[in-house]
């Protein structure tokens, strides 16, 4: 039994990166080793409460909590961020079909506005951390006026831990601590309490990213983290068999995604949105598009119409 304070969130200065041999090379393995701690972490930190929401998208990190969290009974309800239609939206909801889970898809397009709300409250204009920000408001607001007052489970945190999006090349020890740095170092260290208020820290939680979880990543060689599949190399193997044996469909469990912040399809409409503001400027259609035009053109274009204000422009 993986103590309590392993299956919290750890800090800069608590987290411990596992320094032992890799000793799990087998994905189901690695799979059994995860899913009973995701299990365990759902019963000190779930059961008792009230029902909690999920964010899930079409990747494999969302995908494994909500089958894991469906098979203790807990029903938790389904939110995705995503445009209709996407690989995103339809993957998602086929996973909570599977499952047998509620699901609700919020369009990105009718929240994309919010990008504003986001960079002001979080006094930056940073692509990734608004980004990051516009799909946890969105849901939010969305479980207030469902009147869903639990956790909202996120697979945050694995990409990290599992080392997703990233080529094996045998320095994974290297690799982890590189992450571990990077991932508990926050540029914006109240980001959660700015978007979602006080006790955002606390309700938003992610399973993945716990002491045990960490400790437990560190003991996987990378077979157990990496397979080919038909010429396509695929990471986080483990999470993905884990999937599988709980009634995941292999083709949802063995499919690749963007992070959310694309997926979601965000970057892509705030280009669109550069762009039509880009076309209504004086003489901007005269030689060519930009809405339609090479992204090279319209970042030079975007510069020269607000780079002449930057004040740090030379």
């Amino acid at each position: 039994m993986t103590r309590t304070n392993d299956l919290a969130e750890p800090t800069a200065q608590t987290l411990t990166v596992f320094d032992g041999p890799r000793d799990i090379d087998n994905p189901g393995d690695a799979a059994s080793a995860v899913v009973d701690l995701l299990d365990q972490w759902g019963k000190e930190r779930l059961q008792a409460g009230p029902r909690p929401a999920l964010m899930l998208s079409g990747g494999i990190d969302s995908q494994l909590l909500a089958a894991v969290y469906e098979a203790q009974g807990l029903n938790p309800l389904t939110v995705t961020v995503a445009v209709p239609g996407s690989p995103d939206a339809v993957g998602a909801a086929s996973a909570a079909g599977h499952l047998r889970l509620d699901h609700h898809l919020i369009d990105t397009r009718e929240v994309v506005g919010r990008w504003r709300e986001v960079a002001t409250a979080l006094e930056t204009d940073e692509l990734w951390e608004v980004t990051a920000g516009v799909p946890l408001v969105a849901v939010f607001s969305l479980l207030n006026d469902l009147g869903i007052t639990g956790p909202v489970i996120s697979g945050g945190g694995a990409d990290a831990v599992f080392l997703g999006g990233w080529s094996p090349s045998g320095a994974l020890r290297g690799e982890q601590l590189r992450r571990a740095a990077a991932t508990l170092s926050f540029p914006i260290p109240d980001f959660y309490e700015r978007l979602i208020g006080p006790d955002g820290k606390q309700r938003y939680v992610q399973p993945y990213a716990t002491q045990a979880m960490w400790s437990t990543a560190a003991r996987l060689t990378e077979s157990a983290l990496y397979v080919d599949r038909g010429g396509v190399a695929y990471d986080k193997a483990a999470l993905r068999e884990a999937a599988v044996r709980l009634g995941i469909p292999r083709h949802l469990a063995w499919t690749t995604k963007d992070p959310l912040q694309k997926s979601s399809g965000l970057m892509g409409l705030l280009a669109d949105e550069a762009r039509a503001w880009l076309a209504r400027r004086p003489l901007a259609t005269h030689y060519s598009d930009p809405r339609t035009e090479p992204a090279e053109q319209a970042l030079a274009r975007l510069w020269l119409a607000t780079g002449k204000t930057a004040t740090d422009s030379r």
